[in-house]
Order: C-alpha cells, then structure tokens, then sequence
C-alpha cells in the first residue's frame, strides 16, 4: 500500500496544485502545457518532441485555439 501511496504521489501532487489554481481563480478548467518557462519533460528522446510540438504547431495553424500545448494530456476540472 505505502509503494502504490508513493508511486502516485507525483500524480497526486499535480492535482492538488491544479485544485488551488483553480480555486484562486475561479476557472472551470485548468490545464498544465510543457511550453511555458520552467516548463518541459523529461526523458523524451529527441524525436518525441519533435512530433509533439510538430503536432503543436499544425494545431495551432489551423485551429487556433488560444492556448499553448494541445497535445498535452492533464487537465483537471471540478
């Protein structure tokens, strides 16, 4: 039980700092992006990020969004 508590705590870490954004602003929705400063990922070969922002960019072209990183994956909504 204490490995799977410290396994997730990363994870758990992240939705609770999500859950105060959300309650300090009073946003619907919040969502976490690689591209802004201190941001990024770790141990993603060269490749992989290429595609990712790659599939960044296309997105941005033709959708334009508003917001800095739609491929990536946590998002947190009360």
């Amino acid at each position: 039980m204490t490995f799977l508590f410290y396994y997730h705590l990363p994870q758990l870490t992240c939705c609770l700092f999500f859950f105060r954004k959300q309650l300090e602003t009073g946003a619907d929705i919040v969502t976490g992006t690689r591209y802004v400063k201190g941001g990024g990922v770790h141990g993603w070969n060269l490749m992989r990020k290429l595609t990712s922002r790659g599939a960044n960019v296309l997105a941005q072209t033709l959708l334009w969004p508003g917001v800095s990183d739609l491929t990536g994956s946590f998002r947190y909504r009360a």
